[in-house]
């Protein structure tokens, strides 16, 4: 339908076209005249439940004469907190010179590292493991190590536990969840190759 002249299209105004709930300040455009894009301010904050209410503002400028249903209110969320990839390696004690297995835990969203280490539970053959964080703060990677599960030449599944109640950073929002997965932690004795990027400086790619 035509709801806006194209003589006006392309422009950025703060018209409300749309509520929000919870409120989003930010600004509307017509793209065409049955298409309307709008920008927040500040961006959606993280892990939230949103309405978004069509108001009589939006058709206003049509050239015909529209109503709106009763019922115009759409839900949408963004997304919640959670671990988008888990990645073990071997590597040398942070604390000391023995030999360590790391466990990378990579969130959406900055969070709470101390909470969230205070939240992961480790075990392997049905037995807990004892960790240490390898770093605290604000971040999206959680870095873990333990001492060797065993001296084998094999692959080992480790169980990956994390509690709900995680604090998404500078927000109040927390993860309603838990989670639980499994992480191969490759053999020692086998060399792999985990991951590759191919970033271009200009002139040449590089790998």
């Amino acid at each position: 339908k035509d709801l806006y002249p194209d003589s006006m299209l392309n422009r950025w105004d703060t018209t409300r076209y749309i509520e929000f709930e919870p409120r989003v300040a930010g600004s509307f455009r017509w793209n065409s005249s049955s298409e309307l894009v709008f920008s927040p301010a500040s961006g959606f904050k993280p892990g939230v439940e949103y309405k978004a209410k069509l108001t009589r503002n939006i058709l206003v400028q049509g050239k015909k004469e529209y109503h709106l249903a009763k019922s115009q209110v759409l839900n949408f969320h963004t997304a919640p907190l959670r671990v988008q990839q888990a990645h073990t390696s071997w590597t040398r004690g942070r604390e000391s010179a023995n030999v360590m297995v790391q466990l990378d835990l990579d969130f959406n969203y900055e969070t709470n590292l101390t909470e969230a280490a205070s939240k992961l539970k480790l075990s392997a053959y049905g037995n807990p493991v004892s960790f240490n964080t390898v770093n605290s703060g604000t971040g999206k990677t959680l870095s873990v190590q333990f001492l060797p599960l065993n001296d084998k030449d094999e692959e080992i599944k480790l169980d990956v536990a994390l509690s709900k109640g995680i604090t998404i950073a500078n927000s109040k929002v927390t993860s309603e969840k838990d989670t639980a997965f499994a992480a191969p932690i490759a053999s020692r004795y086998t060399l792999g190759i985990t991951g590759g990027e191919a970033p271009d400086t200009g002139t040449e790619g590089v790998v």
